[in-house]
């Protein structure tokens, strides 16, 4: 089993991490693009949100186009 976790804070960021902020879309698509590419095993993402009404709308409207 493998995991991604995400948290949502204005600005999208790998949790617990040194990397720099990417976006929602950027990191959604590369996980659907390469996600069984290495391993046939599922891939777990857990998102924490912590975005206001407003953007919790517009991230629900992107992520229903991936």
């Amino acid at each position: 089993m493998r995991c991604v976790a995400c948290d949502f804070i204005h600005v999208f960021t790998l949790d617990r991490t040194l990397t720099a902020p990417v976006s929602l879309i950027k990191c959604l698509r590369s996980i659907k693009e390469y996600a069984f590419v290495a391993s046939p095993y599922p891939v777990i993402i857990t998102l924490e949100d912590h975005l206001t009404p407003d953007l919790q709308a517009k991230v629900a409207k992107v992520t229903a186009f991936l």
